[in-house]
């Protein structure tokens, strides 16, 4: 029964959000969190060089992980 749950709602080939790096204006490099109807999501800062912006992009997503949703109103 589970399984034809996740069978029903988990398909493997569902439009997923990635992270794309980017090389901007001045050599500088930026990512972008660009969700599964290509929507851009979130842009970031400038990085120096496309190593620091990878980073901050694998940063990004393992902070994210498990994130809760708050509203402060």
């Amino acid at each position: 029964m589970l399984q034809r749950l996740l069978d029903k709602w988990y398909t493997p080939h569902a439009p997923r959000s990635k992270f794309e790096i980017l090389r901007g204006k001045e050599d500088k490099w930026y990512y972008h969190l660009v969700g599964g109807n290509g929507e851009i999501m979130y842009s970031s800062e400038l990085y120096i060089s496309r190593e620091h912006a990878e980073r901050g992009a694998h940063d990004a997503q393992r902070a994210t992980i498990g994130a809760r949703i708050v509203v402060i109103d």
